[in-house]
């Protein structure tokens, strides 16, 4: 029975060995525990059919439902209860920092077409000047950044781009939190070396601007923030800030290992795992999670075979390890969405799943930050 139900929650992990002995041998003795309350609630209802009789049972079969009800779900709570064991005991892998920094993560050559950005940011739509106001909103459960812009009547690039920087941790907001609400679409920009010719290419003047922002003069350094009304990001840029820059690696699967320190089951030693892992069936395609340029492929003792894609977007790569199968190569060019390797086991680890790494240059950014559903 055990083997059976174990077999079910890990698929052909459990039979190919994929699940440590230790691992393996702990689980069953935590389902045989659970698999003994099971039998003994299923007993309790024979008996209680026995005594009272097939002809009462059906009068009260209300009761009897109830109670096999109960004995079904804490026979499915046993799956649950199974995975989450294997939450403490999952893989977290350090990505070797030294042999990262030797490759080429630049940004793909201009010949190669990048994904359509007119400019970062467009649209003053003769905006008349109106002083800014920022006010503040403290999260309610249910709220998030982009239900509180609607009901602020604003964009959730203005929103988001006042409350987040880059669009880390657009998908997510705290009860309790603070949110600043300007009265007015826009977002802020660098007011450049000359500000009246970067309010003509956003489409404003520079008079309004400086009315907007309250400022009194018209000379402001270059590296001054100012709030630019009814302009927007476009492009990249605007996805990059509401966080629709990159999508989920694979659909299915669920998180079994976070971003962060961690101890590492294998050396029992407290280090720092670079991504995320989302634990899925061997198989289970894996998709790029932006247009890119596949920078290295490979296969090392850590990440098993791996695949890295440099990304147009900020000097972003994304890592992709343990897979199965690999379908690109060093070189391609791909699209988001686009098919790139199979989850697998190989390399260190204790059952299929996929490493998933961001980094904005070399360094390590949590993906869930970035990406919706990755928590």
């Amino acid at each position: 029975m055990p083997a059976k139900h174990l077999q079910q929650a890990f698929g052909s992990a459990w039979s190919d060995a994929q699940v440590a002995p230790r691992v393996r041998s702990r689980l069953s003795g935590q389902y045989a525990a659970l698999g003994e309350g099971v039998r003994s609630a299923r007993a309790a209802v024979r008996a209680w059919v026995q005594v009272w009789g097939a002809s009462r049972s059906r009068r009260l079969g209300t009761k009897v439902a109830f109670a096999a009800l109960a004995a079904v779900s804490l026979q499915a709570a046993m799956v649950t209860t199974v995975r989450a064991a294997l939450y403490d005991d999952q893989e977290y892998l350090v990505f070797p920092e030294r042999w990262l920094a030797s490759l080429d993560l630049r940004a793909p050559a201009r010949d190669i077409p990048p994904p359509p950005t007119a400019s970062p940011a467009v649209g003053g739509m003769n905006v008349a000047p109106l002083p800014l106001v920022i006010s503040q909103y403290r999260v309610q459960p249910g709220d998030t950044l982009s239900s509180i812009a609607f009901d602020f009547g604003l964009e959730l690039d203005t929103v988001a781009s006042l409350n987040r920087t880059a669009g880390v941790g657009v998908h997510m907001v705290d009860i309790g939190e603070i949110v600043r609400i300007p009265n007015q679409d826009g977002i802020y920009l660098a007011a450049g070396a000359d500000l009246d010719e970067t309010s003509l290419s956003h489409g404003v003047m520079a008079d309004d601007v400086l009315a907007t922002n309250r400022v009194i003069g018209s000379v402001v350094a270059a590296d001054t923030q100012l709030f630019f009304s009814g302009v927007q990001h476009s492009g990249a840029a605007l996805t990059l800030a509401i966080g629709a820059a990159f999508q989920r690696p694979l659909v299915g699967g669920w998180v079994s290992s976070r971003f962060g320190p961690r101890i590492d089951p294998f050396t029992k030693t407290r280090r720092m795992h670079n991504g995320i892992d989302v634990a899925a069936r061997r198989g289970t395609p894996v998709r790029a999670t932006q247009d890119g340029r596949v920078v290295a492929v490979g296969e090392s003792p850590h990440l098993g075979n791996y695949v890295i894609i440099s990304h147009y977007v900020e000097r972003y790569s994304s890592v992709y390890g343990h897979l199965q199968r690999v379908h690109v190569r060093r070189g391609h060019i791909v699209e988001r969405g686009q098919l790139i390797g199979a989850v697998g086991s190989t390399g260190r680890s204790t059952a299929p799943h996929l490493h998933f790494e961001l980094r904005q240059g070399h360094r390590p950014v949590d993906p869930a930050d970035l990406i919706a559903r990755m928590r």
